[in-house]
């Protein structure tokens, strides 16, 4: 009965991921099972192994050891958030799964990369002298899917690859977008944002006590007894549904979104000295996809000129104010990857791409889906145990 359950197991996995498009995973599963089986072998060696405690014992530490690589190289990857770039999607301390699967693992692109046997490389002083290079071409294995508009995801701060961001994205490969009063717009037109996304609102009201009678039926808590008797008014962070909501409640004179009033882009991915964009009203911006060609003119230079010099392979000549390629000026360059617009769930208090700029497709990790648990300050929010990410 074993034997035909370590045949049919494994083609039946197999089948089912190369319908996904998955082979590798596929590869994976026959490799697993076949150590699975070649444990329990009938030979005299493989019984031997059986018999002995400590060879056992030494068998199943590294088949755990290999598996735990496995499933933090290629199938899932704990993060921590720490900021509150993306309140109310996630809070400081939540501890987050994301999901490799879903667009693809990444392959290490160095040594440094593989979790645990980075500490060998660490351990030498000739491989720790090139811990900033990269050691092999990018690769990425084949996923579920591509990541999509409204996708919550992890990937390496483009300019560090030390550091993890995790924001919403908003703007695809090939799509132009810009900002107006705050308000998103990808190729002319208005998106249909997250439910979560929340910006400042000022909040005119009648009393406190209709004040709080709004809150209370949309399911906002208020601290009456902070306001002042002739103020009137309140600022607070809402989602689109609660400002609507909370507009048409008795005693609630008007709702009214706040312009994010950060006037400058702190960073170097556009030449703000040229554009004049700022937080609230940004772009237009044609977001590069991989293949698109562009002319290389003052416009586009302002646009693209660290992603060109950074992630293109471009050099940039102060002497001959153009770009360089093997030495020689170019005067248009098609693009060589994806790249992604970035933006936090709390937009007044977030940096991401407006700031520091577009995302390419190599840094994204993966999906963040679920909220394992949360705890901040030595304090445990049970309410956050198992919760999906939207």
């Amino acid at each position: 009965m074993k034997r035909h359950l370590y045949i049919t197991i494994p083609i039946l996995a197999v089948v089912i991921v190369a319908f996904a498009g998955l082979p590798w995973l596929g590869l994976g599963i026959m490799i697993f099972t076949g150590l699975i089986a070649l444990y329990n072998a009938k030979w005299k060696f493989m019984r031997f192994i059986r018999k002995s405690t400590w060879l056992s014992g030494l068998f199943f530490l590294k088949a755990a050891f290999v598996i735990a690589i496995t499933i933090r190289l290629f199938f899932f990857e704990v993060f921590n958030i720490p900021s509150y770039s993306m309140d109310n999607t996630l809070k400081v301390g939540d501890v987050v799964m994301v999901n490799k699967l879903h667009y693809g693992p990444r392959l290490p692109q160095s040594p440094f990369e593989v979790p645990w046997v980075n500490i060998l490389f660490y351990l030498n002083d000739d491989a720790r002298v090139r811990i900033n290079e990269q050691w092999w071409d990018y690769r990425r294995l084949p996923g579920f899917g591509e990541i999509q508009r409204n996708d919550v995801a992890v990937f390496n701060f483009p300019y560090d690859d030390k550091s993890f961001f995790i924001k919403r994205c908003i703007g695809l490969p090939g799509e132009e977008i810009k900002l107006v009063n705050n308000k998103v717009m990808i190729d002319n037109h208005n998106i249909q944002e997250a439910p979560k996304v929340k910006q400042q609102y000022d909040i005119t009201y009648e009393s406190a006590a209709e004040l709080w009678s709004a809150f209370k039926e949309v399911n906002l808590g208020i601290d009456t007894t902070r306001l002042k008797a002739a103020q009137h008014h309140i600022k607070r962070f809402l989602n689109y549904e609660e400002s609507c909501e909370l507009e048409n409640k008795e005693g609630i004179q008007s709702c009214v979104l706040i312009k994010d009033k950060r006037n400058s882009i702190e960073n170097q991915s556009f030449d703000n000295s040229k554009l004049h964009w700022s937080y609230g009203n940004f772009g237009p911006l044609k977001i590069p996809s991989k293949g698109m060609s562009v002319q290389l003119t003052p416009e586009n230079i302002a646009h693209y000129h660290r992603i060109l010099k950074v992630f293109e392979g471009l050099e940039w000549s102060s002497k001959q104010e153009c770009f360089l390629k093997n030495g020689k000026a170019v005067r248009s360059h098609s693009f060589e990857h994806d790249y992604y617009f970035m933006m936090g769930d709390n937009r007044t208090n977030s940096v991401d791409s407006r700031s520091w700029g577009l995302v390419p497709e190599i840094k994204i990790v993966g999906k963040a889906q679920l909220v394992i648990f949360s705890s901040y300050k030595g304090k445990f929010n049970w309410n956050r145990i198992a919760k999906k990410i939207l």
